[in-house]
């Protein structure tokens, strides 16, 4: 169990807490925070909540949890800044220590929704605004991690020793059963003998009686150990499954942490004063689940296909993997002393193999590469080029957009979502019927046949509702007061039946759709994800030793970044800026693109383009989550399409003819966006995304500049001059908005640079 708060007469707590309070504090010895977290006594609270969840009781303390996680806990509360203090983040992380499994996994889902949705900077002094919570958390996690990992490995091991002991009662009661059927066909061949002895008679029947009646015994035991030894396994699986639940919520929490809060200066624990720490318990994580993964691939035992059976029900083990991997990744942007550290440590060597094990998800496979990736601008060599060079293959079977998958993807998740709708709606007209039923004592049955009347004509509402009351009337008038009675209460019984069998159906709706949302997001982030580690693979011509001292603003990695647009404009007027790579760099990125990657980049974005042009020239609505991916996908595009071109000036569409194409198509698709006819699922992310591609080819192919003509001048013009829509409320919009405009203009003054066309 975890602490127990402290009582008002007194400081003393239950023998079974100090018990598992020294327990904890072993397993954490060298964790000053976690120690002290589970061994020194909380004050009595103001706040209810807080004491709750501090109690002895562990029924106490789940349903306060359990509560707190669906109040001001949940993603709604948190997104509009529920009253949540440091105290009460302190008594939640607390119980991430919990012994009571339940407990600690309903706390890290707090603290995980806390850390994704919630502004913490209100609640912590301006000093120490990210770092508060990174400190408090950081060990606590860490140590329940490693906890959940030594539970895993025993439950493990337990299992397959309890598994071996199966194997070896089932061998003798074979043997057993052999044996007994060589008794009793010894037996039958020394009667068919004629023995005469007595004695011998008699030893045989007595070796026969005891010999049938431990076979018998042992036929009467054998059904019953199966059913128990099937049940122990079953224990022992759903046991594990449960410390990998831990696990997962561990590394949620950890992952936020890292991306929301840490840093990678001294201040920082987890990336700085804990990072060997950091690395070696989220690698271990890592590697048992990757273990456990590929030893299920071949499910030859009755452990391993239970396991495997709750794992394709949860794909609780996958989740540790791609968070495990996320975090690390996360963790080594912009961070050069931990990528130090994980060059010199065993984990580098495990990530390496990763990439090429395909039992593992391709977005776990796909960070490890991004991970080798940011190894490599940190600390460059042939062997991890060579590293890097291995990894591509996997780039570039993610980097695919087929429409016809897409589309049935999207497909699924829209009927399923239009069935879900359907049955709430439902659901809101038997609760309605119900009401109006108990209010108006009205038969269940008008009320239905007057809503249907409403769907079908509104105009005719009135005299259909005269007309049923009418005919109900006079139906009534023949019958007593108790039948009348007796018939709405029946009346009621048969909504209420109605309203659970539509709960029902709602259930298997709501499944539905989840089922078919997840298809379509495990299809869609892979795709993301690759696309931002291509793009962090071309931002590598920086460096202070890369540039000359007059290009100092581009010191950090050569990415086109549309924010510098005003430095570029003025550079323009001037010369085309050319960015200068070092041998190795260049020998490198031409074998980049030889892997096809960059065209692979490039047609994605078309696909996905012409994708959403066709669906509006067919007057097709795209469902807001789908539409919402496919436009990220083009904004993450963007930026990878613009390093390619700022870093590939020699190697790729660099042929006039090759360039000229590839601004026609790119206008055309501004082209499309601009026709109200075809772009009612264009977003306005999409048209920037175009923009800003067009923008950093027009900057890095000079031969563009003389191929505009006067009708690209004017679409460019037309940009310049856009507004955000007076109903839009929404601030990416607006700051889409202003991203095309900052394009619309830096590419005007790269025009004015030199001549072009006039007509």
């Amino acid at each position: 169990m975890g602490k127990q708060s402290r009582r008002k007469k007194g400081n003393r707590r239950s023998a079974n807490n100090d018990k598992s309070i020294n327990a904890a504090t072993t397993e954490a010895t060298n964790n000053t925070t976690v120690t002290q977290a589970l061994t020194t006594p909380a004050e009595p609270s103001k706040s209810n909540l807080v004491n709750r969840i501090r109690h002895g009781d562990l029924r106490l303390r789940h349903g306060a949890l359990t509560a707190a996680s669906a109040t001001i806990f949940s993603p709604e509360s948190l997104a509009n800044r529920a009253p949540i203090n440091m105290e009460l983040i302190q008594a939640m992380s607390e119980r991430i220590m919990d012994d009571d499994a339940p407990c600690a996994m309903c706390a890290l889902g707090c603290l995980g929704n806390y850390i994704l949705f919630h502004d913490y900077s209100d609640i912590l002094p301006s000093t120490n605004k990210s770092n508060k919570v990174e400190t408090l958390l950081t060990p606590i996690l860490l140590a329940k991690l490693d906890k959940a990992c030594q539970h895993v490995q025993l439950l493990s091991t337990q299992m397959m020793e309890f598994q071996v002991e199966l194997q070896q009662v089932a061998v003798t009661d074979e043997l057993i059963l052999i044996n007994a059927q060589d008794t009793d066909a010894a037996i039958a061949g020394a009667g068919a003998g004629g023995s005469t002895s007595i004695d011998a008679r008699d030893s045989t029947n007595t070796n026969t009686n005891n010999s049938s009646n431990n076979n018998n015994h042992k036929r009467n035991q054998k059904p019953k150990k199966k059913k128990t030894n099937g049940k122990s396994i079953d224990k022992y699986a759903l046991a594990i499954m449960e410390q990998y639940s831990i696990q997962s919520l561990c590394l949620h929490v950890l992952c936020g942490v890292v991306e929301s809060t840490a840093t990678n200066n001294e201040s920082s624990s987890i990336l700085y004063h804990q990072r060997d720490q950091f690395l070696a318990v989220t690698m271990r994580s890592f590697l048992l689940a990757a273990e456990t993964v590929t030893a299920l691939l071949t499910a030859d035992s009755l452990a391993t296909q239970t396991i495997a059976t709750k794992e394709n029900q949860s794909n609780v083990i996958s989740d540790v993997l791609i968070y495990a991997a996320r975090t690390i990744h996360s963790s080594c942007d912009d961070n050069p002393t931990l990528v130090t550290s994980l060059l010199k440590s065993q984990t580098f060597t495990n990530i390496v193999s990763s990439i090429a094990n395909t039992a593992l998800p391709p977005k776990a496979r796909l960070h490890c590469c991004g991970i080798m990736i940011i190894t490599h601008q940190v600390v460059p060599s042939k062997e991890m080029e060579q590293i890097v060079l291995n990894s591509l293959p996997l780039l570039c079977k993610c980097t695919v957009h087929n429409n016809d998958i897409a589309s049935a993807l999207h497909r699924q998740v829209k009927d399923s979502h239009a069935q879900l709708l359907e049955e709430k709606n439902d659901e809101l007209i038997e609760k309605d019927i119900i009401r109006m039923v108990d209010k108006k004592k009205e038969s269940a049955r008008v009320i239905v046949k007057r809503q249907k009347q409403m769907k079908k004509d509104a105009k005719a509402k009135e005299r259909a509702d005269a007309e049923m009351e009418k005919d109900d009337d006079l139906e009534g008038e023949g019958k007593s007061c108790d039948d009348a009675e007796m018939d709405k209460d029946k009346d009621k019984e048969a909504a209420e039946q109605a309203l659970l069998e539509k709960d029902q159906a709602k259930e298997e709706a709501e499944e539905k759709y989840e089922k078919a949302l997840s298809a379509w997001k495990n299809a869609c982030l892979p795709l993301k994800l690759s696309i931002e580690i291509i793009t962090n693979s071309f931002a590598i011509a920086g460096g202070d030793d890369r540039v000359d001292d007059e290009n100092d603003d581009y010191d950090d990695d050569m990415a086109w970044d549309s924010d510098q647009e005003e430095k570029l404009l003025k550079e323009a007027q001037t010369q085309n800026q050319s960015f200068a790579l070092s041998k190795d760099d260049e020998l490198f990125l031409n074998q980049v693109v030889a892997s096809g990657l960059p065209d692979r980049v490039l047609a994605v974005f078309g696909s996905i383009f012409m994708a959403l042009v066709n669906s509006g020239k067919n007057n097709e609505t795209i469902h807001p989550e789908v539409l919402e991916d496919l436009s990220e996908v083009l904004s993450k595009c963007s930026p990878c399409l613009g390093n390619i071109a700022c870093n590939l000036q020699n190697s790729w569409k660099c042929d006039e003819s090759d360039v000229v194409a590839m601004w026609n198509d790119f206008r055309q698709c501004l082209q499309a966006a601009k026709d109200t006819n075809v772009n009612g699922n264009i977003p306005t992310s999409a048209i920037a995304a175009t923009l800003s591609i067009m923008a950093a080819f027009l900057r890095f192919r000079p031969v563009l500049v003389k191929r505009v003509n006067e009708k690209d001048l004017e679409m460019i013009l037309s940009f310049v001059r856009m507004e955000v829509p007076e109903n839009s409320k929404s601030e990416d919009e607006a700051a889409a908005v202003s991203d095309i405009q900052k394009d619309a203009i830096g590419m005007l003054g790269i025009l004015c640079s030199e001549p072009h066309p006039s007509t």
